[in-house]
C-alpha cells in the first residue's frame, strides 16, 4: 500500500512540475532568436496553449531567395512544429 501512494506522489508532483514549468510564447521567440538574428524576418507564430505543455507552428519565410516563376517572384515560407514542455522546446518531425 505505501508503494501504491508513493507513486500515485510522484505522478502528481511530475504533472505539478509540467503545469508550472510550462513555456510561454515569450520564451518561444527567446528560443528562436538566433534564427530571427540571422535573417531580420520574423516567423508567424501560431501558439497552443494546452494543460500541461503547449505546441507552437511557426512559418519562416525565405525572401532572400525567391523563385522566379512566370516572371513573378515568390518567397518560400517552410513551417516547422514545436512542442513545449518543461521550460523547452523541441522540434517534431513530420
Amino acid at each position: 500500500m505505501k508503494f501504491r501512494k508513493l507513486v500515485f506522489l510522484f505522478i502528481f508532483i511530475v504533472l505539478a512540475a509540467s503545469y508550472f514549468t510550462k513555456p510561454t510564447q515569450e520564451d518561444f521567440k527567446n528560443f528562436l532568436a538566433a534564427d530571427i538574428s540571422r535573417t531580420e524576418i520574423h516567423p508567424v507564430i501560431e501558439f497552443q496553449d494546452y494543460f500541461l505543455f503547449c505546441r507552437v507552428t511557426a512559418t519562416f519565410v525565405d525572401i532572400e531567395h525567391p523563385i522566379i516563376t512566370d516572371n513573378k517572384k515568390i518567397a518560400m515560407a517552410s513551417k516547422q512544429e514545436y512542442v513545449g514542455w518543461f521550460k523547452h522546446f523541441w522540434e517534431l518531425k513530420n
